[in-house]
């Protein structure tokens, strides 16, 4: 898109976004209007630009009087003395603007300026040094607040060419909005001291440092209005936007609010017999934390009660058309940072391990282990309902193990079938690869192998000799844990009984319990402080949430389902 496109682009956006909160008068405050410009400045500077560049400027100059250096002065001289004082500045501005002097900072104050001279509507905007605001602010911001006006005003942040000081800007939007009593002024900060992709920082950091609302305040840099005039734009429409937000968040919180209120009431309803029978009964015999299932019960009637409330709410439908509105309005920029929603999407796909071990929550479909020796990662693919220990601590009896799949980025080979990975969405915290689940590398482990990391804190996978049960486990893993315990006290208490020091390291690994015949996770004994430990290289540190992985379940079985033909003879 060419610099002209790109302007005119931006101030048909801009256009709208002012129609939508009715301002109808800009003030931009710069020293930069303070800069004296007369011909003498454009002629020291003009031979730096390229015919072109000149020729588009000067409207009426040939090629041929680009190319001399005395006609292209006498052409300007010829031009500038047609000129008003203010066409005079534009054009002295955008002579400064594309040539390269050696004040860059003056450049790039001329070259913003100049921008927003193009993309303001003319017929609002008007432009002040310092000096001036200084002399004109009481009556404007007294204008402002007794008639029905709004305004814009924009300040540089650095004035101090025009007796003001570097942070001038700041100081004095701080102090025009600290009153609560003009809701119709709007300030923006125009400055090179911050970047295109630090803006939306800086802009929550002076207002969080002023006190100043972000709904009538904005940070915005100087280069997006010099690079593309449209990220100036994009910032004024995140400022629009911002009361929307506020807004429909303060409406929703009121919902939501008066929905856990509906839901108490509900709960309240549940005689003692059936509550018993849901929280109590129920999920002891699954093996459910009866907090969960209490949960549950609390999320049903607050989804009811909260989507009833909020398809009847007229306010709450009046925020989001006005939102709908604002958001529609086009001003998309590739410079900008990528939104960072990814990462609250991460936290619902994936519970964190100070969660899962934390709490002790048993072993379930789409548990993530990581191998500590090679820091290899694996999901484990079962049936949820095999993997649920029962009151009694077991199992299906038929049910010893489950499958893990490894975790990792694909070679062009691999990806040729799909059939053979699924991919775990936003499983690299970098962002700097896709991951997926091999399905061709899969392993059978055993389950009491894996039950060993509910009875650490850590999530690592280990028996000591004198461990007792922790506080915290549900009845049923209670129960689990002394099944668990029986079972590794007996293979301790062997080896208790032969002379460890010994024992040669191929005896050793055969009588230590493998979690797995193709090497998953190995394992060691150690003695520490008199106590035996047995411990595998196998530690939780996440879980995929159960939609995503019943569906990663579900690719899986299609993979071990596929259907198998004769060679075809008939291929060359």
């Amino acid at each position: 898109m060419s610099e002209v496109q790109s302007i005119k682009r931006a101030a048909e956006t801009l256009e709208q976004l002012l129609s939508y909160l009715k301002i109808d008068k800009i003030i931009s405050v710069d020293d930069i209007y303070s800069d004296g410009l007369e011909l003498e400045d454009v002629l020291a500077v003009q031979g730096s630009l390229a015919d072109a560049t000149l020729i588009n400027i000067f409207k009426g100059m040939s090629a041929e009087m680009a190319k001399d250096p005395d006609a292209r002065i006498s052409m300007i001289r010829r031009i500038w003395e047609k000129k008003n004082q203010e066409e005079r500045k534009k054009l002295a501005r955008l002579v400064i603007t594309k040539a390269d002097p050696s004040d860059i900072d003056r450049c790039k104050d001329h070259a913003a300026v100049s921008v927003l001279e193009e993309i303001l509507p003319s017929s609002m905007l008007r432009t002040m040094t310092l000096r001036q605001w200084e002399e004109k602010r009481a009556a404007l911001l007294e204008e402002t607040r007794v008639g029905n006006r709004r305004v814009l005003i924009l300040f540089d942040q650095d004035l101090s060419k025009d007796d003001g000081t570097p942070t001038s800007g700041i100081e004095i939007i701080s102090s025009i909005l600290a009153g609560k009593d003009n809701p119709n002024l709007t300030c923006g900060l125009i400055t090179h001291t911050v970047d295109v992709e630090h803006q939306q920082d800086r802009w929550n950091e002076l207002a969080a440092e002023h006190n100043l609302s972000k709904d009538r305040f904005v940070v915005i840099s100087k280069n997006c209005v010099v690079d593309d005039p449209i990220d100036f734009v994009l910032m004024f429409k995140l400022l629009t936007l911002n009361p929307v937000f506020a807004r429909m968040k303060h409406r929703t919180t009121y919902i939501l609010e008066k929905s856990i209120h509906s839901a108490n009431e509900e709960i309240e309803k549940i005689t003692i017999f059936d509550f018993d029978h849901i929280v109590c009964k129920a999920a002891r015999e699954e093996g459910i934390w009866e907090a969960d299932m209490l949960f549950r019960l609390y999320g049903i009637f607050h989804r009811l009660e909260a989507r009833k409330l909020a398809y009847t709410d007229t306010e709450l439908k009046e925020v989001i058309n006005s939102l709908r509105e604002v958001s529609e309005i086009p001003a998309k920029s590739d410079k900008f940072p990528q939104p960072t929603s990814w990462r609250i999407q991460r936290k619902e796909i994936y519970e964190p391990p100070e969660h899962i071990n934390q709490l002790h929550l048993p072993i379930e479909l789409g548990d993530i282990f990581t191998d500590t020796d090679n820091n290899k990662k694996y999901i484990l693919f079962a049936q949820p309902c095999d993997l649920m220990v029962r009151s009694d601590g077991k199992r299906n009896a038929s049910v010893n193990e489950g499958i893990l799949a490894e975790i990792g980025t694909l070679t062009e080979q691999e990806r040729k079938n799909e059939l053979f990975f699924g991919e775990l969405p936003y499983f690299d915290e970098g962002r700097t690869d896709k991951y997926f689940a091999k399905f061709r590398k899969s392993h059978f482990v055993k389950l009491e192998v894996l039950d060993l990391c509910v009875f650490s804190n850590d999530g690592l996978a280990q028996f000591i000799s004198n461990m007792e049960c922790l506080p915290g486990l549900i009845p049923s893993w209670n129960k689990r844990f002394e099944v668990v315990k029986l079972q590794y006290v007996e293979k301790l208490n062997y080896l208790e009984s032969a002379d460890i020091a010994r024992l040669k390291t191929e005896l050793k690994i055969k009588l230590l319990p493998q979690a797995s015949n193709s090497g998953v996770f190995k394992v060691k004994l150690i003695k520490n402080n008199g106590n035996n430990i047995i411990e595998y290289a196998c530690k939780r540190i996440a879980r995929l949430s159960r939609p995503y992985a019943t569906a990663l379940f579900v690719r899986f079985s299609q993979c071990l389902t596929r259907p198998s033909f004769e060679s075809d003879l008939g291929r060359n």
